[in-house]
């Protein structure tokens, strides 16, 4: 019955999470004629999209208000919402716990609450959230199955990981492939129908297992690479050596070189969550993902690197300011987005705060922060507020950033993104992996260039 209805696109689908991943989908499904239910448990949530404003960059308020003038799409902050519905779709976080281990409860407790629901006949339950390899097969399987039901025979079980950039509109984050999977071939090969419903491109792989695993594997990398590139920054400054320079020569390769970027961190809700996953679970089976939990640790420190990497430049540069007064350009965990779960900057504010500098942000995204426990409000950005501080951090990218305005209108600047570095002729700008202070030759790092 509901290869017919995903067919025919009468099937009724329940997007589960309505965050950078759940939104844009309910949105696509609605696009392409499924009537759709979105469901977050923050009503806070609801209620803004209700009123047709959207909660995430991705996705304007007029895609939002449109979806609503079609009908055939609504939203909710009632669990049981999703019941019903021929298809379900799990986008829900699976975040890092207080101690820093994998937390899939929320996923879980979602899980449990369809276990107990009746649904529709073969309902097709979909699994987007990241998790371990074998989670799908091993641990939802059977909490779906308590009931007495049977995946493959009564309900329909699939596990597709989810791609989303969230710094992308919403038109543009379906153009990469999606991979497909299921517990049964007939579960898998509805999975995939299902997608190709959507004029998304496809590719199936074997199993849940295999598609959990290639997503651990996709940020993992990520992790690693950026870890290679800030150890080597941060060796390369000692000897006085530009890393963005050695990069841009090593990338000019054509074969077996990918160029990643240093920085003062890497947060968000991926990289930095998937490469933990997969270490978890590998020391679960007995074997330590060492070169993970190595780049993990090194991407994880950067914040207090950078921390002294900065002090040491505001007293070599501001010698008699017993206070420096810094304010922070962005603190969103990268460019564009209004996202700052994991944000090294903030770590790195928290960790200059408590050492007695002075720290204020601004971010066209992010109106309020707890910096160090303290709630901080965003200051308003103009070259009199940028004149006020004794040195302006420019720690994310934002396009609304101009780095011509910015020199012009500050005294000192510290570049964390290698941003400015790219503009010539500017003056009184100090980058993070830089050997010494440009004005005094001072050694910010410590590091013997021998």
């Amino acid at each position: 019955m509901v290869d017919r209805l995903i067919e025919d696109r009468t099937a009724h689908v329940a997007v589960v999470g309505l965050g950078y991943v759940g939104l844009p989908l309910a949105l696509r499904c609605a696009a392409h004629g499924f009537s759709v239910t979105g469901t977050d448990h923050d009503g806070g949530r609801i209620a803004q999209l209700k009123e047709g404003r959207s909660p995430i960059t991705s996705v304007c308020d007029e895609e939002i208000q449109a979806v609503q003038e079609r009908g055939g799409f609504r939203f909710t902050s009632c669990p049981d919402a999703a019941c019903a519905a021929d298809i379900l779709v799990l986008c829900l976080p699976t975040p890092l716990d207080g101690a820093g281990a994998p937390d899939p409860s929320g996923l879980l407790a979602a899980v449990d609450r369809l276990g107990g629901c009746s649904g529709s006949s073969r309902q097709l339950i979909i699994l987007e959230s990241t998790v371990r390899p074998q989670f799908t097969s091993c641990v939802v399987r059977p909490r779906l199955e308590a009931d007495g039901r049977r995946v493959g025979e009564d309900l329909l079980l699939g596990y597709s990981p989810e791609r989303a950039d969230p710094a992308m509109r919403v038109d543009t984050l379906f153009r990469h492939p999606r991979l497909t999977s299921g517990i049964t071939a007939v579960c898998s090969r509805l999975t995939a129908k299902f997608y190709q419903q959507l004029k998304i491109d496809v590719i199936q792989v074997s199993s849940p297992d295999v598609a959990e695993a290639a997503k651990i594997l996709e940020n993992t990398y990520r992790d690693v690479n950026i870890a290679l590139v800030n150890e080597m920054a941060m060796v390369l400054a000692g000897a006085g050596i530009d890393v963005r320079e050695v990069i841009s020569a090593a990338a000019t390769k054509s074969y077996g070189f990918a160029p990643f970027f240093p920085g003062h961190g890497v947060g968000g809700h991926c990289i930095p969550v998937d490469s933990v996953y997969y270490s978890h679970w590998a020391r679960d089976g007995g074997i330590a993902a060492e070169l993970a939990e190595m780049a993990r640790k090194v991407n994880r420190d950067m914040p207090a690197y950078a921390e002294r990497r900065i002090a040491s430049l505001l007293r070599c540069r501001l010698p008699d300011v017993s206070v420096p007064d810094l304010l922070f350009m962005g603190i969103t965990y990268k460019a564009d987005v209004d996202d700052v779960r994991g944000s090294p900057t903030l770590d790195l504010m928290e960790r200059l705060a408590d050492s007695g500098f002075s720290v204020s942000f601004h971010d066209p995204y992010i109106e309020h922060a707890s910096i160090g426990g303290v709630e901080r409000s965003r200051v308003p950005l103009s070259p009199r507020t940028l004149r006020e501080f004794d040195c302006i951090v420019l720690a994310v990218p934002h396009s609304v950033y101009e780095p011509g305005w910015i020199n012009d209108n500050s005294g000192f600047i510290i570049d964390l993104t290698g941003v400015m570095q790219t503009c010539r002729g500017f003056q009184g700008v100090e980058y993070l992996f830089e050997n010494s202070c440009s004005r005094c030759g001072a050694d910010g790092w410590g590091l013997s260039p021998h």
